[in-house]
């Protein structure tokens, strides 16, 4: 057993700026589920390192979170990394909950308690503990059971013994702080999706989950692990061979660790494929790839390409887009220093990543292939690949050339566009819903560097359109052209002419179905607009309260607006209900929704955009079953104005 105690335990650096400056550590703060992750990534560590398979994360109704693990326990008793301003020692248990980057994980050292870490992605424990107005730790290790509380990151209480136990593991209490997650307390439904994948990669876990607020109790386990995960992926489409393929091995580094690689894939049978490739390292989702993804290319297309040639499926070698053509994977590895390209850590930088991958699924593949009943699936994969090559090879010259007239035709700026006089900074490029709209944003903006594009109803739903039909609308013409930078495979995100491209849309039904068609255009044709943060949602407010004194308040929404009346329960002030954009006037506009000082904008993730796609792919697609699916589990809760 590797040791995991006080000696074990690095401290790199204080947190003194956490309280001041959160986003910087936990990203946005519309939603606190990043603090659930860095509770929950520790407890994940302390089951791939081997200790406790049961997790338990429960959402209290005034969003206090309680996560609890079976693992080893934090460790307890004094340090010498772990001073007071005095110089005098204090306990191992305080030292890590208040102290940024500290923990067994930072140490290289054999013995350190780790192998492989999902947690070194965020600032771990000391953060969830700064943002929180209470924060109390639990850990049962050494024959007793252990407390210390703390509030807004100050511990509250010494490190006290409450009892006996001959359990081990961690329990994590705390409350988000208000004062700094002034939107909302509570996680978004992205925490349980989050919690299905870390199941899925981490093969006899068990999680339970229960939130009160929304009344969901539910306990997560597959025993086939990724595969179960790859299942999800391709959800109800028909499927070109029954069950997924699953290889996994261990890969020998040079270092003379191990690296866990396990890959599970399938294919669709559509008319209409789609295809996707999910990849993790140590459970983090890598959403942009790295080595150990082009590791999986590259030995997929090899080595289908040697098989097909050798069985004469084929007469030369094919690009991996056609073996890619409805493709559903999931790769993850494990694997200790694993080194992350950039500061948002979802891409795999090491190289050696990339030979285990190639190595495993090689050797998996050889030993597909000679078994006669499984070597079909590769005949199929093979077979379907080269019909695929082939239609397209018939139409490709006809199609290029009607994709290139129209690319040539939709690149001039839309004679709509009213453009800003500097592109450099901090444009922004104002997309907004009608034509009276925007005639009264134009007068509101700051021509300096705002550029308004007026949007005239709804655009096309690219989720099933074909790229001829896209390129030949008009709208989405106009809309490419003013962001600049191209479609599809040739967007180049360096390219684009501004800086913020910012969605300004009515809070109606409309306005919500116009916001989630352009981040389908964006999530399928410019993606890279969505994951560099380029991309935001403008929310102009519901209500404007007219007071005693004239001055004028501006409510949110619904909720904000019963919270502003308990408030002011006596106060006869007027109340106003924008039913649209084009009821504000420019000085409204321009305070609610074009001022950097008093607008409120959403930053939209790659997680919003793949959302989206996913709803109106369910909504508005050709299989007629998974709407029905949707009605029939939505008809009760349904809440159209959050597509």
């Amino acid at each position: 057993m590797s040791e995991y105690g006080v000696n074990q335990i690095k401290s790199l650096q204080n947190v003194d700026a956490i309280r001041q400056m959160p986003a910087m550590y936990l990203g946005q703060l519309n939603s606190t589920e990043q603090l659930v992750y860095e509770i929950l990534d520790n407890s994940i560590d302390e089951f791939m390192a081997g200790y406790g398979n049961v997790i338990d994360v429960h959402i209290y109704k005034d969003f206090t979170v309680e996560v609890i693990d079976r693992g080893r326990g934090i460790p307890v008793g004094p340090s010498e990394i772990f001073k007071d301003k005095d110089g005098k020692p204090i306990d191992t248990l305080t030292g890590i909950l208040t102290t940024l980057h500290s923990g067994g994980k930072y140490s290289h050292d054999k013995n350190s308690g780790y192998s492989v870490s999902a947690g070194l992605h965020g600032v771990g424990s000391c953060c969830t503990n700064a943002c929180s107005d209470y924060f109390c730790a639990i850990v049962k290790r050494d024959g007793h059971i252990y407390k210390q509380e703390f509030a807004y990151g100050v511990p509250t209480s010494e490190v006290e013994v409450i009892g006996d136990t001959d359990e081990t593991g961690t329990t994590i209490k705390y409350h988000p702080d208000k004062q700094i997650y002034k939107a909302s307390l509570e996680p978004s439904n992205r925490l349980e999706g989050r919690l299905v994948e870390l199941a899925s990669l981490n093969s006899g876990l068990t999680i339970n989950y229960i939130n009160e607020k929304r009344k969901v109790n539910k306990s997560f386990y597959y025993k086939d692990g990724i595969n179960g995960y790859t299942l999800q992926l391709i959800e109800k489409k028909k499927r070109l061979y029954d069950e997924p393929i699953l290889i996994n091995d261990k890969y020998d580094n040079i270092d003379g660790s191990k690296i866990l690689v396990e890959i599970s894939f399938i294919h669709d049978n559509e008319v209409e494929p789609n295809n996707k490739i999910k990849s993790f390292v140590n459970s983090i989702n890598t959403y942009e790839g790295g080595m150990h993804v082009q590791g999986f290319r590259n030995a997929l297309k090899d080595y289908l390409n040697e098989y097909a040639i050798n069985k004469k499926l084929i007469k030369e070698p094919i690009e991996m887009r056609y073996f890619e053509d409805g493709l559903y994977a999931t790769i993850s590895i494990k694997m200790t220093n694993a080194e992350f390209e950039g500061q948002t850590k979802t891409k795999l930088g090491n190289a050696i990543a990339k030979d285990a991958v190639e190595s495993v699924l090689k050797k998996g593949l050889e030993a597909i292939a000679k078994n006669r009943k499984q070597s079909k699936i590769l005949d199929l994969i093979a077979e379907r690949a080269s019909k695929t090559k082939t239609a397209e090879l018939a139409a490709r010259q006809a199609r290029l050339n009607s994709r290139k007239a129209k690319q040539l035709t939709s690149m001039a700026l839309p004679g709509k566009l009213a453009d800003c006089a500097n592109h450099e900074g901090q444009s922004e490029l104002l997309i907004v819903e009608g034509d009276s709209a925007a005639g009264t944003t134009k007068q509101g903006r700051y021509k300096e560097f705002q550029a308004v594009l007026p949007l005239r109803g709804k655009i096309l739903n690219v989720s099933k359109a074909d790229i001829g039909k896209i390129l030949n609308s008009e709208i989405i013409k106009g809309i490419v052209a003013a962001i600049g930078g191209g479609i599809g495979d040739k967007f180049d995100v360096n390219n684009i002419r501004y800086d913020k491209i910012i969605i300004l849309t009515d809070s109606d039904v409309d306005g919500s179905h116009i916001r989630s068609l352009l981040l389908t255009l964006f999530y399928y044709y410019m993606p890279e607009l969505v994951r560099k943060g380029h991309v935001y949602a403008a929310l102009p407010p519901l209500y404007r309260i007219v007071k005693k004194d004239t001055t004028s308040v501006y409510i949110a929404d619904d909720n904000e607006l019963e919270k502003y009346r308990k408030l002011h329960p006596n106060d006869n002030d007027i109340l106003y209900r924008f039913k649209g954009l084009g009821e504000m006037n420019h000085t409204e506009i321009k305070e609610t929704t074009l001022d950097p000082k008093t607008r409120t904008l959403k930053r939209i993730t790659i997680e919003d955009a793949e959302e989206a796609a996913k709803m109106f792919e369910i909504l508005m697609g050709k299989d007629a079953s998974l709407r029905k699916e949707f009605i029939e589990e939505n008809a009760f809760s349904a809440n159209i104005d959050s597509l």
